[in-house]
């Protein structure tokens, strides 16, 4: 490789900064498993020198990346082996763009998983911390253990018309999925875009949605966009605080039933949380 033509990928890498962080979020989103981290946080894919790809979409438990220095023309001239190594990333690059480009303009693979993108924002705009935004994810995780075992596809035992992880109700019960369809709309209004992808949306959408049809991450990032619209005042930010106790929430705001059933709720979420602590392990729930 000339010195001109190491000149020539340096500036390539600097006009296409944007377009590189998009499409290293779509591959992320693509894969989305153990080893492509591992690969990307050891600097051997492009999403090595993408800070912005995995501070915005590790999960609260995950360290934060910090991205490694940049390097300018002189340093990869005088160089080789930077050179080899950005060589590599350029042709990992050129063999994978113009998939995940597509893929992503079709919005088969959203930027960023509309569960992920919900989180920042609610993160953003109610000041909540790392240990918050975690607090609420175990959150949506214990509900949807109480809901339906955690299976994105369950339908209520018995015909009944709850659909989904959080068992949200077709026309022939409460109808809460058509309405947690305009809550999103509201929702989007005052926060921003979910990012649900093109399928989720269509489903959504329909006069009568049927929420097991919607992929387990769309229904995570409808669920709290609900919770948040559904709520007043910063109630969805005081759970992620833990000054509401969760079964509470759960009581009042998700199942939100009969006053006379209450109690039995309460010993029914009681059951399950036993059960879903010795599934987990108690530090994981």
């Amino acid at each position: 490789m000339t010195k001109d033509d190491m000149r020539q990928l340096a500036e390539y890498r600097k006009r296409n900064d944007a377009e590189e962080l998009r499409l290293a979020q779509a591959e992320y989103r693509k894969r989305n498993d153990a080893e492509e981290l591992s690969l990307a946080l050891k600097g051997k894919i492009p999403l090595a020198d993408v800070k912005a790809a995995y501070t915005g979409m590790l999960s609260p438990n995950q360290p934060a990346y910090t991205a490694p220095k940049r390097m300018n023309v002189d340093d990869l001239v005088s160089n080789p082996i930077k050179t080899e190594a950005l060589t590599e990333q350029a042709e990992y690059r050129t063999r994978n763009d113009a998939e995940e480009l597509r893929l992503s303009q079709d919005g088969k693979i959203p930027i960023r998983p509309a569960y992920d993108n919900i989180l920042k924002l609610l993160q953003d705009k109610k000041k909540l911390t790392d240990e918050e935004i975690a607090r609420l994810d175990a959150s949506l995780r214990r509900v949807a253990h109480v809901e339906s075992k955690g299976d994105a596809t369950a339908h209520q035992l018995g015909g009944g018309p709850g659909r989904g992880l959080f068992q949200f109700e077709n026309a022939s019960g409460s109808g809460s999925s058509a309405t947690a369809a305009v809550r999103v709309k509201t929702f989007e209004k005052l926060y921003g875009p979910l990012g649900l992808t093109t399928a989720d949306t269509k489903e959504l959408n329909k006069d009568n949605p049927d929420f097991s049809k919607i992929s387990a991450d769309g229904q995570k990032a409808i669920t709290l966009a609900n919770w948040t619209i559904k709520t007043s005042g910063d109630t969805v930010g005081d759970l992620a605080r833990g000054t509401i106790p969760l079964k509470d929430f759960w009581i009042k705001h998700h199942w939100a039933g009969k006053e006379k059933d209450v109690d039995q709720k309460g010993r029914q979420w009681d059951r399950e949380m036993k059960a879903y602590e010795r599934m987990v392990g108690r530090q994981n729930a």
